[in-house]
């Protein structure tokens, strides 16, 4: 009997696990664009991001490529893990301690995305002592700090949305998670594209009904990310 290759299940947004679509190159440019620069992680690419969700660090929502040069695809909350991953990464912590991390998490909270969750984004210290059980030396890592990682919890305590960047916005229910301006559908890419074209600050508020601070925090946004092409 021949075997046939099946092609993976693709979520739609009415799927009940569906949240954003991002490549493993986004993820990569996003997370660079934002480290502090205390965790720098200047090496961090697509194959680290690939590597971490075969290691399960993003959990198991994800489009595996079965043909050659198509992408792996994963949610919202698994691009918020990586981002957490690449934090631990940037702070010293082995690669061996963050999966032990994981999977104690998992186990213990039986949380689907352990790094996506709230508790781990605002007391990673403590988490690291009392739950992860990982080595001390690890304890005084705190990627971001309280308040200043940009993300919003809905009640489950999961990653809901991630502000990168004044005005900008990571919404998995819009636009399948594309960085757009807060409030709106219009993705920044947009008026960065505009900006390359030449057209003016004014121009590009008009045409897509936004203010001249929102074109700006769009073209700013855009610009970072392009630093890391």
């Amino acid at each position: 009997m021949t075997n046939v290759a099946v092609e993976p299940k693709i979520e739609t947004e009415g799927s009940p696990t569906f949240g954003g679509a991002y490549s493993t190159g986004e993820a990569a440019l996003y997370i660079k664009a934002t480290m502090p620069d205390s965790l720098a992680f200047p090496k961090l690419s697509a194959r680290h991001i690939a590597r971490w969700a075969r290691e399960g660090l993003g959990g198991k929502d994800f489009l595996y490529p079965t043909r050659p040069n198509r992408p792996i695809l994963f949610n919202f909350p698994a691009l918020i893990s990586f981002r957490m991953v690449a934090a631990m990464r940037a702070g010293g912590i082995s690669s061996k301690d963050i999966r032990l991390a994981h999977s104690r998490l998992q186990e213990d909270t039986g949380w689907r995305h352990p790094f996506a969750m709230a508790p781990v984004w605002e007391r990673t210290p403590d988490l690291f002592a009392e739950i992860m059980g990982i080595p001390a030396a690890a304890t005084h890592f705190n990627p971001f700090g309280e308040g200043c990682h940009g993300l919003t919890f809905n009640a489950d305590r999961q990653a809901n949305t991630w502000s990168p960047a004044p005005e900008v916005m990571l919404d998995p229910r819009i636009r399948s998670g594309i960085p757009c301006i807060e409030g709106s559908r219009v993705d920044t890419a947009t008026f960065w594209g505009g900006h390359l074209r030449g057209e003016s600050l004014q121009y590009q508020a008009e045409s897509y009904s936004r203010t001249v601070p929102q074109v700006k925090a769009a073209i700013a946004w855009e610009s970072k990310v392009a630093e890391f092409y």
